[in-house]
């Protein structure tokens, strides 16, 4: 097959892959949960500076890096999206896969490892993390930008489009799915033949529909609540 048939699925992570945010799930490990602990100290405090400060808190609390797998590699997927990746598999000739998220990489290492999603994701990019003796966990911001839409831990268009110019080819189209505010810059790049997977009712969805973000787009739009409805557009948009 020609490459330049293939398909590009961008997977956003939190409240997409999963049905809740893995960040803000694992404050139940806490023995008194409190929410403010994901409060930013200041204008310069990025979601990845956020999430240290969490990771210290829980690293003196004696709360242990095995806790946090097996929280995170416990967290439920988004209705039918095991049946969405099980299409993708069927489909792996013409689909390609990828994670671009505002978490971080060891949390999606995991998850790949629990779910065996191996042959579904060719990469993924997320705030870097690993396993820290003194921090518990250590993360740092994706990158530095000057995106002025973006949180400053990174910016997913950029991203995007970085990934896109290391490619030998050029995607024939490309399939967006996410929920957050952060999804809508990289869905500025998308084509008329592109297709955006806002998940209804969540951030993006708001953005786009209550302040008419969505004619600033140019690729097809369908709001979704499940796996099975983003199975059947893919398949009739692209003949899958």
């Amino acid at each position: 097959m020609d490459d330049h048939d293939k398909i590009l699925l961008v997977f956003d992570l939190d409240h997409t892959i999963l049905d809740k945010n893995s960040d803000i799930e694992i404050s139940s490990l806490f023995q008194n949960k409190d929410d403010s602990i994901y409060n930013r100290d200041g204008e310069d405090m990025y979601w990845g500076d956020v999430m240290q400060k969490v990771y210290l808190k829980m690293k003196n609390e004696g709360i242990q890096i095995n806790q946090i797998k097996a929280l995170i590699q416990s967290l439920e997927l988004t209705s039918n999206f095991p049946e969405l990746f099980k299409f993708i598999r069927s489909n792996n000739h013409r689909l390609e896969n990828i994670i671009i998220s505002g978490a971080n990489t060891l949390f999606i290492k995991w998850l790949i490892e629990k779910h065996q999603w191996e042959d579904i994701f060719s990469s993924y990019f997320s705030n870097p993390a690993e396993p820290n003796e003194e921090k518990l966990i250590s993360i740092n911001n994706y990158h530095k930008h000057t995106c002025p839409s973006c949180d400053g831990s990174q910016c997913k268009k950029i991203i995007l489009k970085d990934f896109l110019s290391k490619q030998n080819y050029r995607y024939k189209n490309i399939v967006y799915l996410g929920d957050g505010s952060n999804d809508f810059c990289p869905s500025t790049i998308l084509k008329e033949n592109d297709i955006l997977f806002p998940r209804k009712n969540f951030a993006l969805f708001k953005e786009l529909y209550k302040k008419n973000k969505i004619n600033m787009l140019k690729c097809k739009v369908f709001p979704w609540e499940n796996g099975l409805e983003i199975i059947e557009i893919i398949r009739e948009n692209y003949l899958l």
